[in-house]
């Protein structure tokens, strides 16, 4: 059982590493919203990890549409 565990630890935190790295991309305000949906990145529960990389993908990826203008 713990391989196991130690296998779904170490998966948890490379979802939170990448959710991360999207997030150092968004502004102050996009994070405050995150932190209001989600509390902070170590809080997130790992069925909701998907969707909040997702989000957060989808807005460094409209914000960087906008600064190309």
């Amino acid at each position: 059982m713990m391989v196991y565990q130690e296998f779904d630890g170490k998966v948890t935190e490379f979802m939170r590493g990448l959710v991360g790295e999207q997030l150092d991309q968004c502004t102050g305000e996009q994070i405050t919203l995150f932190n209001r949906m989600y509390k902070s990145i170590d809080e997130i529960a790992v069925d909701k990890m998907r969707r909040a990389y997702y989000q957060c993908r989808k807005t460094v990826l409209e914000n960087k549409e906008k600064s190309n203008g």
